[in-house]
């Protein structure tokens, strides 16, 4: 891992030529830095090869805010790839220090937000079904609620991944 700080150094020095950015296409379409390469953390395995094929070169991976490219980093030490450097704070990070990003017009909600916004909404919908129509709707609102624990405990979300792969996100 290096911080974003070193990161930002390493981009203001032209020296951070493999940038590979591992959050979903269209996060990557809102904003990215000049010369990243967006493969999603869940197609990395299938399309690294693709895009970097020296296992020694030094990769540096990043998502927004470090979680995901820390992942991304363990499934190219899987692959054999022997250099992949988070880079933590990531894009929001970078963002802060003043390096340059590339953003969209017309920018989409982030995946983190789309979550927050479906599981809010299913605990208030399963709330007033089990208060007008039936006591067990609240039994949906305690699943929401344990994957909300769940996910933040692991740091994986499983409706973030759901969400990651729908046609508005690609």
């Amino acid at each position: 891992h290096i911080l974003a700080e070193e990161a930002q150094e390493l981009l203001k020095n032209n020296e951070c030529h493999l940038l590979i950015d591992v959050r979903s296409p269209a996060e990557f379409k809102a904003s990215h830095i000049e010369g990243a390469q967006n493969v999603p953390l869940d197609h990395l395995t299938e399309q690294i090869a693709n895009v970097v094929g020296d296992k020694n070169a030094t990769l540096y991976m990043m998502c927004s805010c470090g979680n995901r490219s820390g992942k991304g980093c363990e499934e190219m030490e899987a692959l054999g790839y022997q250099n992949a450097v988070s880079i933590e704070g990531g894009l929001i990070g970078l963002k802060k220090l003043g390096v340059k990003v590339i953003e969209d017009e017309h920018p989409i909600m982030s995946i983190e937000r789309q979550v927050r916004i479906v599981a809010g909404s299913l605990v208030l919908i399963v709330l007033i079904l089990g208060f007008l129509v039936n006591p067990a709707w609240f039994g949906i609102s305690a699943f929401v609620g344990t994957g909300l624990v769940f996910a933040g405990i692991t740091d994986t979300c499983g409706m973030g991944l759901l969400l990651a792969k729908m046609p508005w996100n690609q």
